[in-house]
């Protein structure tokens, strides 16, 4: 806590019971601890004024509205995956793919045509 020891804090808390006495402790630590409170609400009010006046509220609500459309598009592409039917019909035309025979694809090689006298 604060690169403070366990030893520390006891060493303070026994300096803090000699000079204040017992008596003055409590009220001191009421004080402190109404101190501690003052000073978060003060930054709370500060965060949500520079939140509300740079605008920041209209990015958060901008971000917010992308993340549920990538949420949504995601949901539609895992919702392609997991139909069998498209695996499918990949399959099918990865295996087509085997019955090109490229020595006998007329169209892209003509000079076959050329020993033939018809």
């Amino acid at each position: 806590m604060f690169g403070i020891s366990f030893s520390e804090i006891v060493l303070i808390l026994i300096v803090a019971i000699i000079v204040l006495g017992p008596q003055q402790l409590p009220n001191l630590a009421q004080k402190l601890a109404k101190f501690f409170i003052w000073l978060r609400k003060l930054q709370n009010n500060l965060h949500t004024q520079l939140y509300q006046q740079t605008g920041l509220a209209e990015i958060y609500s901008v971000q917010q509205q992308l993340a549920e459309s990538f949420q949504q598009l995601k949901q539609q592409l895992d919702y392609t995956q997991d139909n069998s039917h498209l695996n499918d019909q990949l399959n099918y035309m990865h295996n087509i793919d085997f019955l090109y025979q490229p020595e006998l694809d007329f169209d892209y090689q003509p000079e076959l045509f050329d020993e033939l006298d018809i």
